[in-house]
């Protein structure tokens, strides 16, 4: 009888000690019983699946779908019952943060062709649309798109064969997708030219340096060229554009892709034009901007030849590629060799270094998309994570076979880069 109390008794401190393992286990985020267990914490792998049904790893981030913040949860945004809640962001130490002062970490895609060809974003497979934009949000750990809008299509509010509407109901349309999938929007001005998008009965579709060929071609003047001498087709686009999202903290503003060709007085002069008509409409607006040779560097302030912005809530916005020549999955690829890649580090060093010093944050609005090699994905993004960066990736093509479909090599790698974030 005695033998079989303490048989019991030995049997229930047993099964005590296994359920208070269990509960540690669950307490501490990322304990290897956990991990064995099978259960869940914010840095634990978990799966996506593509559109074919094959199973791929995605690791959620440390925070909620603002993410990437080094406090608190649901950094910038916050899910609800009805949908999502945008906090306005601002500029505070070097750091985009939300309402509350928490760090935003902004990764997300460009959807390319929105500004020239058909404006629905270029072959049947690879279309903007709501369900696109979800999925993408179901693959990858992001919460913005980086959107161009070409100027002279918007102030004459050309209509848009293919998505059935006017060319600013199309791209408030596309604003609302991405809304209601919790990511900000930044509108970037791209190209302004006339020529109209492609589809029905108009055959023609004009590409992305088409203002140029227009020029060459005898047919138009300086106005339509993209280097940013001549701004007023912008400076009427931002005026409407941000009055119409005035009261709107889903949208950012990146006031002109890669200007050009620019000395640095006339660079910084029609910048401040630029900023100024946005936050004319909305003064809260977040703001993103480039040097004067393609996003490459700041130089002109670096320097000192001109005198650093003064206007609130900057964000300091650099291209950066690899270099890479050559072919990479069957298709002839070629990049350029920024400036900041060149001598990586350092030169990223003296640039970021100069504009988180300076009170503004930083981006890398474009990034990849050809051969994303290892060394090149992996420097940006633990440069991104240590420095609290802005990361768009260019394009959106480049990380799927087609929507829906299987996450290419270099989507694989940004998957998993995002996750970090």
């Amino acid at each position: 009888m005695n033998r079989r109390i303490i048989a019991f008794v030995g049997l229930i401190i047993a099964l005590l000690i296994i359920i208070g393992s269990l509960v540690v286990a669950f307490a501490i985020p990322n304990s290897p019983l956990k991990a064995i267990l099978g259960g869940n914490t914010g840095n634990t792998p978990t799966t996506g699946l593509t559109g074919n049904g094959t199973q791929i790893p995605v690791t959620q981030g440390t925070t909620g779908k603002g993410g990437g913040g080094n406090t608190g949860t649901n950094c910038g945004v916050t899910k609800t019952s009805s949908g999502y809640t945008f906090s306005w962001l601002h500029v505070s130490n070097g750091y985009i943060m939300d309402d509350k002062n928490c760090i935003v970490n902004l990764k997300g895609f460009n959807w390319s062709q929105i500004e020239f060809g058909n404006a629905v974003g270029g072959g049947v497979k690879n279309r903007i649309s709501a369900q696109g934009i979800a999925w993408y949000n179901q693959m990858f750990h992001m919460n913005v798109w980086r959107i161009p809008v070409n100027s002279v299509w918007w102030n004459e509010n050309v209509n848009v064969p293919l998505a059935g509407m006017s060319y600013q109901s199309w791209v408030e349309q596309i604003v609302q997708w991405a809304a209601q999938n919790g990511d900000y929007v930044i509108l970037t001005k791209g190209p302004q030219f006339p020529n109209p998008p492609c589809g029905g009965s108009v055959t023609f579709c004009p590409s992305q340096d088409q203002g140029k060929k227009n020029q060459l071609a005898g047919l138009a003047g300086p106005e339509q060229q993209t280097t940013g001498a001549d701004i007023q087709s912008a400076l009427t686009m931002w005026t409407s554009i941000a009055k119409i999202y005035a009261n709107d903290p889903s949208v950012l503003y990146d006031s002109w892709n890669e200007m050009h060709g620019l000395d640095a007085q006339t660079w910084q002069n029609n910048e401040n034009a630029l900023i100024n008509a946005i936050r004319a409409q909305n003064p809260r607006s977040l703001v993103f901007l480039g040097g004067p040779n393609y996003k490459n560097n700041i130089n002109p302030l670096v320097n000192g030849v001109v005198s650093d912005f003064t206007e609130s809530n900057l964000i300091y916005d650099f291209h950066i590629y690899d270099g890479f020549n050559g072919v990479y999955n069957g298709k002839n690829c070629a990049e350029p060799n920024s400036d900041l890649w060149k001598n990586w580090p350092s030169t990223a060093d003296t640039q970021v270094g100069f504009s988180q010093q300076h009170g503004k944050a930083v981006a890398f609005s474009e990034w990849g998309g050809c051969n994303d090699t290892d060394a090149y994905n992996q420097s940006l993004t633990s440069y991104a994570q240590t420095h609290h960066i802005c990361m768009v990736y260019y394009d959106e093509t480049n990380v799927v076979t087609q929507i829906g479909g299987q996450l290419t090599a270099n989507g694989l790698k940004v998957q998993a880069a995002y996750a970090s974030l």
